[in-house]
């Protein structure tokens, strides 16, 4: 409920300053299309592996608006179980994210995102064949732009997945890399 309500308050806080700028002479600024790499760890077991995509829209020479997928995946082949719940399972992550950027000076900009995370997990060999589970997610990164056009971001994003049962809980921590093009 609480991640429902705060996502509803992002959006609509998004929209709100969308709208200040519904001007007929204003005039966007730079954007940046990027691609990359995550690695999302789980505790107690190997990274899930796999790509991020993110899009910024300089509003302004200081303030962005940044948005940014991730899909990670894997494999699990492991004697124990993730969390009591499965032996031999595929691991899928998805996350949407948006947030502001702010530019500190010609070269590094900071960001911070939250949005919604889901974990999928499947298996043949346990009693419970699939568990799909969403949670408020949020990062934060660092922007390097160290030409007018090139665009290197660095970041951190985590997720809390709880269960019906207090014990199982689910904390992922990923680290994203991506290159972009800024025009």
């Amino acid at each position: 409920m609480k991640t429902k309500l705060l996502s509803t308050l992002f959006i609509t806080g998004l929209l709100a300053t969308s709208s200040v700028y519904a001007q007929n002479d204003f005039k966007l600024d730079k954007t940046t299309l990027s691609a990359g790499y995550a690695q999302v760890k789980m505790a107690g077991q190997n990274p899930i592996h796999g790509g991020v995509f993110s899009i910024r829209q300089e509003i302004n020479s200081q303030f962005g608006i940044l948005a940014t997928t991730t899909y990670a995946q894997n494999e699990y082949d492991l004697n124990k179980s993730v969390n009591t719940f499965f032996k031999d399972v595929h691991a899928r992550y998805y996350s949407v994210m948006a947030g502001p950027t702010i530019r500190l000076n010609d070269f590094i900009s900071v960001y911070g995102t939250a949005g919604m995370s889901q974990i999928q997990f499947k298996s043949e060999n346990s009693e419970l064949k699939k568990l799909k589970k969403n949670a408020f997610s949020w990062g934060a990164g660092l922007i390097i732009n160290p030409a007018e056009m090139i665009s290197i971001s660095l970041g951190y994003e985590n997720s809390r997945f709880k269960f019906k049962d207090t014990d199982n809980r689910i904390v992922l921590d990923g680290f994203v890399a991506n290159i972009g093009y800024r025009f």
